[in-house]
């Protein structure tokens, strides 16, 4: 549970800011660039097969060659959640750890970027009304939105529905939060789609701070140990060239 908590903050620095293309292009850590499709992955060997849109023809490729963000990528990829399937109680327990990781690491930067939405807009720092107007407005918000996705299902998915779904979403989400901060609506309002924005810079701020001070070694070997050993990408005990 502490390594999946220590991994939050970091999948969430790298994982948003891959591009996701068509033809992807994996990079090993000897400089070689590849442009393949992600076919297949296996978890015994911890090898990844491509394919080459051109040609068709294969390649194999150990997941210990890959550059960090090629292995983040990897968590995305349709072939490596194929393979999970049907496998042992020790991969199902791999795609919970997943699950788990891009449901909350997303949450925890969007609570703290309520907390300062509230600090600087609503007048308020504290992390307790920042909880009860997080959880609420969000809760509040999805609820109606979940509503007015299945009305709109029902009305041969009438985009109009869901923006007038959206409006009065804003509005409970509004009254919500400004009854948290004991403010006016329009303030509510304005506090709870900062906090989007608040997250955004947090993240970015992050982001640059893991770039430019945290020796890369020392994030290679904390993803290693932290993401991509626990969820079956890589073997730590064979992953020690960390570059």
């Amino acid at each position: 549970m502490s390594a999946l908590i220590r991994t939050f903050a970091i999948l969430l620095l790298f994982g948003p800011w891959i591009p996701l293309e068509a033809q992807s292009r994996w990079t090993t850590k000897d400089g070689q660039v590849q442009t393949a499709d992600a076919m297949d992955f296996d978890f015994e060997s911890k090898v990844l097969i491509l394919e080459n849109p051109e040609t068709g023809a294969r390649s194999r490729t150990e997941t210990t060659k890959l550059v960090r963000n090629d292995r983040i990528r990897l968590l995305f990829e349709p072939a490596f959640h194929s393979a999970l399937n049907g496998r042992t109680p020790e991969i199902s327990a791999a795609r919970r750890y997943l699950l788990c990781i891009f449901a909350f690491t997303p949450a925890i930067l969007l609570f703290a970027g309520f907390w300062i939405a509230g600090w600087l807009v609503g007048g308020s720092a504290s992390p307790i009304r920042a909880f009860f107007g997080f959880l609420g407005g969000w809760a509040c918000g999805v609820l109606f939105m979940f509503f007015y996705f299945m009305l709109s299902a029902r009305n041969g998915g009438s985009s109009g529905i869901l923006w007038f779904g959206a409006a009065i979403s804003s509005i409970f989400v509004s009254v919500f939060v400004s009854a948290v901060y004991k403010c006016k609506t329009l303030k509510g309002f304005a506090i709870f789609f900062a906090h989007l924005a608040a997250a955004i810079f947090l993240t970015t701020i992050l982001l640059f701070v893991c770039e430019n001070f945290i020796p890369s070694e020392s994030t290679n070997d904390f993803l290693d140990r932290n993401l991509f050993e626990p969820v079956g990408l890589i073997s730590v005990e064979v992953s020690g060239d960390n570059l």
